[in-house]
């Protein structure tokens, strides 16, 4: 507010408080109005003094001062408005009204915020332990057999098998396969002057890529017009060869074709991690339902082929075949393959493939089992085993197994 109009303002309230004014007053007014010239023309109405309805005075005083602040509040508005360019003086301004807080329903529910979860920071979780896996390697050698003896009473294998004469020795391996490995072969001549046997050996020494420790592995060979020729399969291992699987083939040198004692051997070995052996030791019974033979070109040699049932600690079907020789009179012996597939106590469910080989003679049946290998929960499976012959229509057999697991 002006200058100007707070004079104004202040004289019409002593006016209006019926104060007496000078004789002056009214001149002062309208003197000042006047000159303001950039304000809104403004009317003041003096009354004549010379009235005595003093009453009727004072009302139209009061009257007159309640107009003059009328006049005086529309010309503080205008000046006001007239210094705001952005909003036009012909246009109404609306202010929204506040709610009644009675116009609120009572019966609308509370929308509830939920509060924000709290910023934590992200779990980091802890890289997972890599999964040991097998080792697998191919390794070379030359060999020579030294202190080569033949029994002049046969002697058993550690499995009882026991052949129409004994061969005890030791093979001694120079490369990546290196160490020597005491032996015994049991063999049986044959009437054509071919031979049949199958050995048993205990390696102890280093493998390039797996370290050093012990093998026992088994062959199983033959020799025919002069050449000998065979293949060992791996039946367990100790040190870090522990749970060893695999084979090794061997050929017989130049000098000794018939007697294998110099020659060169390649092997592929797979050991698997530590800690994750199971052995476990199966029995139950066997019996082949659909057995049956078929002659060869000599009268002296048979082959076979059943499927074997077993039933127990090893429980599924065997397929397998085989062949059988005639010795002599009274000694047949034969050796068959087998593929199992099914369940074995303590391992698991897959397939197991095994090699036996059997002599009948006056002196009874013997039997004896080596592992070639295994797929699903057998995969890298050695051991042993026997089958008991009985006069039943079932045998029993006898297995120690061992297999890597959580693989």
């Amino acid at each position: 507010m002006t200058r100007f109009t707070d004079r104004v303002t202040r004289d019409l309230h002593q006016i209006a408080d019926r104060s007496t004014p000078s004789s002056t007053a009214w001149e002062s007014i309208r003197t000042r109005i006047d000159e303001q010239t950039d304000q809104p023309t403004m009317e003041v109405i003096m009354l004549s003094p010379d009235r005595n309805d003093s009453p009727k005075r004072g009302w139209m005083l009061a009257a007159a001062a309640v107009a003059g602040l009328a006049l005086v509040g529309g010309l503080v508005f205008a000046t006001i408005r007239s210094d705001d360019d952005t909003v036009p003086t012909d246009t109404p301004v609306t202010v929204p009204a506040e709610p009644a807080p009675d116009a609120l329903d009572p019966d609308a529910e509370a929308v509830v915020v939920p509060a924000p979860e709290p910023t934590t920071a992200a779990e980091v979780l802890p890289e997972p332990e890599p999964v040991p896996e097998p080792v697998t390697v191919t390794v070379t050698a030359t060999y020579v057999d030294t202190d080569v003896s033949a029994s002049a009473t046969p002697t058993p294998s550690a499995s009882g098998l026991t052949g129409m004469a004994s061969i005890l020795g030791t093979t001694v391996f120079d490369g990546e396969f290196a160490g020597s490995a005491p032996w015994v072969n049991q063999f049986w001549p044959l009437p054509d002057g071919s031979q049949f046997g199958t050995g048993e050996f205990l390696f102890t020494g280093t493998i390039d890529g797996l370290g050093s420790g012990s093998l026992s592995y088994v062959d199983k060979w033959q020799v025919v017009d002069g050449v000998w020729s065979g293949l060992a399969t791996i039946t367990g291992g100790t040190g870090d060869f522990e749970g060893a699987s695999g084979s090794g083939v061997s050929t017989a040198g130049p000098a000794a074709p018939a007697d294998s004692s110099t020659g060169s051997t390649i092997w592929t070995i797979t050991v698997p991690p530590k800690g994750s052996l199971v052995t476990v030791d199966a029995k139950g019974t066997s019996f082949d339902p659909d057995f049956a033979v078929e002659p060869t070109d000599v009268d002296w040699s048979l082959t076979y082929g059943a499927s074997t049932v077993l039933a127990g600690d090893i429980d599924g079907l065997a397929p397998h075949t085989g062949q059988l020789w005639f010795v002599d009179d009274t000694t047949v012996i034969g050796s068959g393959d087998f593929e199992f597939t099914g369940t074995i106590n303590g391992l698991g469910t897959g397939t197991m493939t095994y090699t036996d080989v059997w002599s009948n003679s006056e002196a009874g049946a013997t039997y004896t089992v080596f592992i070639t290998g295994g797929t699903g929960d057998f995969e890298g499976i050695t051991g042993t085993g026997t089958f008991i012959q009985t006069d039943a229509e079932e045998d029993s057999y006898e297995f120690t197994l061992t297999a890597p697991v959580g693989r």
